[in-house]
C-alpha cells in the first residue's frame, strides 16, 4: 500500500492517506493529533481537456454513499475543467 501525503509527483486515480477516526467531539478539539490514523482511500479524477494544474474539488457522499446527483455534479465539474477527488472513507474502513 502506497500511502501519500501530498501529490506533488502527479499521480491521479486510487490515491490512499492517513485519516484520524475521532470517537467524539472532545477527540476533535483536544486529542486529534493522539488519535491513531488508518489508511483510507479515494479516487482522484482530472479533466480530459487540458494540462493542468487544475483547481480540484473534494467530493464526499453521505450516509447513503455515493448517489445519482452526486455522479452528476462530478461529471459537470469535470467538464468545467476541475478535478474530482471522491472521498471512499466508508469503503476504506471495512
Amino acid at each position: 500500500m502506497d500511502v501519500v501525503s501530498n501529490l506533488t509527483d502527479g499521480r491521479s486515480g486510487q490515491i490512499t492517506y492517513l485519516s484520524a477516526s475521532p470517537f467524539e467531539m472532545h477527540h476533535i478539539l483536544c486529542k486529534m493529533e493522539s488519535t491513531p490514523k488508518h489508511p483510507v482511500f479515494g479516487n482522484l479524477t482530472l479533466p480530459e481537456k487540458g494540462d493542468g494544474p487544475f483547481p480540484c474539488v473534494v467530493a464526499c457522499h453521505g450516509s447513503r454513499g455515493w448517489v445519482e446527483h452526486q455522479h452528476t455534479h462530478m461529471a459537470n465539474w469535470l467538464e468545467a475543467g476541475i478535478a474530482v477527488f471522491r472521498v471512499h472513507s466508508s469503503d476504506s474502513r471495512n
